[in-house]
């Protein structure tokens, strides 16, 4: 496993680009799978509780979430519902260190997404 170089916001356009979607295919190839094994290190590493691929570099719609049981990796992550009640909550960026905003998001969401076994 290794530490990734996290992508500060203004060094890289790949912050700003719409990332792509990753062909499944991809998914069962072993350098996808230390991709993933190098992004929850990395998010560790800088105390973070997620983390996007574009944050280390990667175009690819992948992110990384801490749960309840340790970290899950969406890929493809696409919300299909959200609750109608919100929480606030100070929030930061690992592309953006020491800049800290309040913020409001759904208490509750749903995501379609594949694991990294391939499968909805």
């Amino acid at each position: 496993m290794a530490i990734m170089k996290i992508v500060r916001d203004g060094e890289l356009p790949v912050l700003r680009e719409r990332a792509k979607e990753v062909d499944p295919k991809e998914i069962a190839t072993p350098g996808f799978k230390t991709l993933l094994e190098d992004m929850v290190d990395t998010m560790y590493h800088a105390n973070g509780v997620g983390i996007a691929a574009t944050q280390v570099g990667v175009g690819k719609r992948i992110f990384i979430a801490e749960s309840a049981k340790g970290p899950i990796a969406l890929i493809n992550p696409v919300f299909t519902a959200k609750s109608l009640k919100t929480q606030g909550g100070e929030e930061g960026c690992l592309s953006v260190p020491g800049q800290f905003d309040k913020l409001r998001r759904h208490k509750s969401v749903t995501i379609e997404a594949l694991t990294p076994s391939g499968e909805k």
